[in-house]
């Protein structure tokens, strides 16, 4: 589930993410593309770490950590002393580098458990970074020969100062032998301890002086343990900059940087953005959900049920209809508040399509419009000035109406059959206020009492208390959310104030709904209810009465519903 949440909240950013690749990709490209070319060269050098002409003791072997010999001599060759001798040297004596510029320019490295040292030159030009990586090749390997050398310089030194005194000592030794041979000689030390003595530090004296020999040996043969196995060729093109490749990583950068700006912004955006959002949020079933409809927001003076009845909106409306008409089974449902949590969620209009399905499948539909802030109802269906409505039949002003002010004919206008609408009237200094009334309940009572549904259009919950005072009458109460626009705080707000009115939330509709989320098969079957279309207005607003059809007035004979 998560894993589809998240798809979902990608796929839905989709051109967000598409920008950010296509952004960062083009930048990083750019960037490269300006870069000055470098060129890289590189040596190969070969070490020997356990070369017996480096050991002063070739019969005891020497027992090295192979990562830490190979990083030491990684480390020699990126030294200062290394650099300032290969900047000397006559391989670089025309590119008149200095031992700083030497040691930007040139690396080493080693592959994992290889005894290989790759010596890395790079300059702006291909001939100078070849005579880069082969110069500072030729001075590590010139720096290990004099180290090796100078060690072993060391320990034939040491030799010596051991053979001097032993050369000393047989002299002396030979001395006494010759004088203890003398006919003369008086009795002293015995010739034959003598001669005992002497071979033995001769024996000592020849030992010391054949090491000292193969160390001179081993110093004229010393390479340092190192040989260069391939020298750096020029190369043929420029390792960096590479547009295309930084391009590719740019984009990779892009497709992550701009994921994870859109879970942040999913995080921080409340938004609700799918119908699983909607139960999550309100915890209600959804009733319907009602795709966008491009012709009505074209055209604002149309009902989509009536003017399109075949149109995926109408079909999605019906659905509606028939999600309530279910839930009114053991709770029956004729008084229908239709309201949202903020404005520009669609109440109005999905009140009037909602009414106008109801009015085609022969149910004699009332539709108030009880909001008297924003009466978006009366542009649906056009209500021209003069007409009576509901804010003067609860204010009447005319001493000629009688004592119960309007009469209710007049107050109905009919668009099609079987449809009765009440519209807002001018706009009141206090509607909360208004709505609450005696009058109101009365008025409401007397409007319902022929009609089999009444739905009425108040304003948002959101900050007014309108449609929470009308709530209190109804039966249930409608919430429309809009898709992508509906706040997750605002609509339990909204919820929460529908919950302390003692009417009941029946479910959400869920308008502005995306085409991927509304079924298709809505748009592949006709409503066998024959559909009236739009009537002409008499005089009073009021549409002819068809066969002699007749809305039922406050003067019907059944019991009204409140």
């Amino acid at each position: 589930m998560e894993v589809r949440k998240y798809l979902e909240i990608l796929r839905r950013r989709i051109w967000f993410l598409v920008q950010a690749v296509v952004v960062v990709a083009a930048v990083a490209g750019g960037v490269s593309g300006l870069r000055d070319p470098v060129y890289q060269a590189t040596a190969r050098i070969l070490l020997q770490p356990d070369n017996p002409a480096e050991q002063l003791n070739p019969g005891q072997p020497v027992f090295r950590d192979p990562n830490r010999f190979m990083q030491a001599q990684i480390d020699i060759a990126e030294s200062e002393a290394v650099a300032r001798q290969a900047a000397e040297s006559e391989i670089l004596k025309n590119l008149a580098v200095d031992a700083d510029e030497v040691d930007r320019k040139v690396s080493a490295s080693a592959p994992q458990d290889s005894d290989v040292l790759r010596i890395i030159g790079a300059d702006r030009t291909a001939a100078g970074a070849r005579d880069l990586a082969n110069a500072v090749a030729a001075s590590y390997i010139e720096n290990r020969r004099r180290s090796a050398v100078a060690g072993l310089e060391r320990a034939s030194a040491d030799l010596e100062a051991k053979l001097t005194p032993l050369r000393d000592q047989l002299a002396e030794l030979d001395g006494k032998i010759r004088a203890a041979s003398a006919p003369t000689a008086s009795g002293g030390e015995s010739i034959d301890a003598l001669r005992a003595a002497r071979d033995a530090t001769a024996v000592q004296y020849e030992t010391l002086y054949a090491r000292q020999q193969e160390l001179a040996v081993n110093i004229s043969l010393q390479r340092g343990g190192a040989e260069i196995i391939a020298d750096a060729d020029t190369p043929n093109e420029p390792s960096s900059p590479k547009p295309v490749r930084d391009a590719a990583l740019g984009a990779l950068v892009g497709l992550l940087v701009g994921a994870g700006l859109v879970m942040l912004k999913e995080q921080l955006d409340d938004r609700i953005r799918s119908v699983a959002g909607v139960e999550e949020a309100l915890g209600v079933p959804i009733l319907a959900e009602l795709p966008f409809d491009p012709e009505s927001a074209e055209n604002p003076g149309q009902v989509a049920a009536i003017a399109r009845p075949q149109g995926l909106l109408s079909e999605a409306v019906r659905s509606l209809r028939t999600s309530i008409q279910y839930l009114g089974v053991d709770q029956p449902v004729k008084v229908l508040v239709v309201t949202s949590a903020v404005p520009g969620e669609g109440k109005s209009i999905v009140a009037a399509n909602l009414a106008a399905a109801y009015a085609q499948a022969g149910h004699r539909t009332l539709l108030v419009g009880a909001d008297l802030r924003r009466p978006r109802l009366n542009d649906l269906f056009q209500v021209r000035p003069g007409i009576p409505g509901l804010v003067d039949a609860l204010a009447p002003r005319r001493p000629e109406a009688g004592p119960d002010g309007i009469s209710i004919d007049r107050l109905l206008i009919r668009p099609v059959r079987n449809l009765a609408f009440v519209h807002s009237g001018p706009t009141p200094p206090n509607p909360a206020e208004l709505l609450g009334t005696r009058r109101m309940g009365e008025l409401l009572d007397q409007l319902s009492a022929g009609a089999d549904v009444v739905i009425i259009d108040t304003p948002p919950l959101l900050p007014v208390t309108d449609a929470a005072v009308i709530a209190a009458r109804a039966d249930g109460v409608i919430l429309v959310l809009a898709m992508n626009e509906s706040r997750r705080q605002e609509v339990q707000r909204a919820k929460a104030v529908i919950d302390g009115t003692p009417t009941r939330l029946l479910g959400a509709v869920v308008n502005k709904a995306t085409r991927t989320s509304v079924p298709y098969y809505y748009a592949g079957y006709a409503q066998d209810t024959p559909v009236a279309g739009p009537a002409k207005m008499n005089g009073n607003g009021s549409a002819p009465r068809p066969n002699g059809a007749r809305f039922p007035s406050r003067k019907a004979t059944r019991k009204p519903a409140r």
